[in-house]
């Protein structure tokens, strides 16, 4: 068995239970988040074909885009030149 005294990080480092919370926490909303997502691209899928799966995402990434476009030209308008 390793100890802190030998100098070694791994034995000095000791994860709480809020970091193991957090990481089940985590993965759990990883996975909720990503059965949603194929469910609702399997359903588009299924009703629209690929046309609509491909306007779907082109929508959803084009706004994705754009908020992110829209808040880096706020936060660049704020830094003095």
């Amino acid at each position: 068995m390793r100890t802190a005294a030998e100098g070694d990080l791994l034995a000095a480092v000791h994860f709480g239970r809020d970091f193991w919370l957090k990481l089940i926490g985590g993965v759990l909303v990883c996975a909720i988040g990503t059965v949603v997502i194929f469910v609702v691209l399997g359903s588009v899928w299924y009703a629209w074909g690929f046309l609509g799966v491909l306007i779907v995402c082109t929508v959803v990434f084009g706004a994705m885009g754009y908020v992110h476009d829209k808040r880096e030209r706020e936060r660049l308008a704020e830094v003095p030149q």
